[in-house]
């Protein structure tokens, strides 16, 4: 479980997670956390214009 995350989070999967990372990145998008890899897949926390966490979610091969 990742630390300091709000009590809801909107979960988004996606198909790559590196390169919608480094897409949202290059936007200007805020992060919470670095990529964390687990036994189901990678995740990483971005905050939406309001402040709001946001799980993006790549599922593991």
């Amino acid at each position: 479980m990742l630390a300091d995350v709000d009590s809801m989070v909107v979960p988004l999967e996606v198909r790559d997670l590196e390169a919608e990372v480094a897409r949202l990145r290059a936007a200007g998008c805020h992060f919470r956390n670095d990529v964390v890899v687990g036994i189901g897949g990678k995740q990483v926390l971005v905050e939406d214009p309001s402040g709001n966490a946001v799980e993006l979610f790549e599922e593991g091969q």
